[in-house]
């Protein structure tokens, strides 16, 4: 079981581990796109084949990912590639890797900055477009002995195998990275791509534009 405290409202919930993978599922309906952009994702694979994660494509062969999808005793494939990872942030759950040659270009626009409260946010997994507002930009969570900080939390539930999945704006503009939801409050959680970009450029050399 994993504990997880809500610094800022002083509340604590125990929750079983398959939170971190987005493991529930919305009680909403799907939306229609309604002229709603989705931006692209990459699918995570383990020496299975087995998909259990998402990845954003930050420029030819960099790629950012959730950390707890990353099991030390298994491996994670794009398209028959092994990732190489190249920084890990285990306070922001955040996993930065690249791969030995170049894919197809699927690179976002990623906002530089944190979205308003109550902003309209989707995600799209498996074709299926779902939506909610975004209600705070600071959440610190607490997962066993580590403090997670810095993240979006937003009204809804993410599906299972949700991890790493964009969340965007109508416009299709990125504004953050999917960690897990909570069934018990109707709420979800991402990496707001302001930090993802921040830790880019802290921790890996080459530079990049954004948009």
């Amino acid at each position: 079981m994993i504990t997880m405290s809500f610094i800022n409202i002083k509340k604590t919930f125990i929750l079983s581990s398959a939170l971190l993978c987005g493991c529930f599922h919305d009680p909403t309906k799907n939306i229609e796109p309604n002229q709603v952009n989705p931006p692209a994702h990459i699918k995570l694979q383990n020496t299975s084949g087995v998909s259990i994660g998402n990845a954003i494509q930050i420029r030819p062969t960099i790629f950012v990912t959730t950390d707890h999808i990353l099991d030390d005793k298994d491996d994670l494939f794009i398209e028959e590639q092994e990732i190489i990872i190249l920084a890990r942030d285990f306070e922001h759950d955040l996993l930065v890797f690249s791969l030995q040659t170049p894919i197809s270009q699927n690179f976002l626009q990623l906002s530089k900055t944190l979205p308003t409260a109550n902003m309209e946010i989707f995600w799209n997994q498996e074709s299926q477009l779902h939506s909610g507002s975004i209600i705070s930009q600071d959440t610190e969570l607490k997962i066993g002995n580590e403090t997670k900080k810095n993240l979006l939390t937003f009204s809804g539930v993410v599906t299972y195998g949700s991890s790493g999945l964009p969340i965007f704006d109508k416009s299709g503009k990125t504004w953050g990275m999917i960690v897990g939801g909570d069934t018990t409050l109707n709420r979800s959680y991402a990496i707001p791509t302001e930090w993802i970009m921040k830790f880019i450029a802290e921790n890996i050399d080459e530079e990049s534009e954004y948009d």
